[in-house]
């Protein structure tokens, strides 16, 4: 190639850069329920397929299988404590695209709450 030569067309297959990701919208909080605080985990399914969605935080999690799009897989773990430090909620998102099965990950922070 000489310097004035176009450079060939760059090719990339779609999905070729990063994984497929879920559209799921994911909040976590902190809240007292009578003498414990409790951390909650909510998760909507905004995507077009249903998805088997997982809650994790440290104090316990759960699994919400076939969520179907527009619905959403809460919790609210119980500390079996008055406060709870401020910390990270991690939801694990699988599903089916294109015939093969994907997990993503997708993490939610919340806030500290005092006795």
């Amino acid at each position: 190639m000489t310097p004035t030569s176009p450079l060939p067309p760059l090719r990339l297959r779609r999905n070729s850069i990063r994984p497929p990701v879920w559209d799921v919208e994911v909040e976590a909080g902190s809240r007292h329920i009578g003498t414990n605080a409790y951390v909650t985990v909510n998760a909507r399914n905004a995507d077009d397929v249903p998805l088997t969605i997982e809650l994790i935080t440290s104090y316990a999690s759960r699994t919400v299988a076939g969520v179907v799009p527009g619905k959403a897989a809460y919790q609210a773990f119980n500390t079996r404590s008055t406060l709870v430090p401020a910390g990270i909620a991690t939801v694990k998102v699988t599903g089916t695209r294109d015939g093969s099965t994907v997990t993503a990950q997708i993490e939610a922070p919340y806030g500290a709450l005092g006795g």
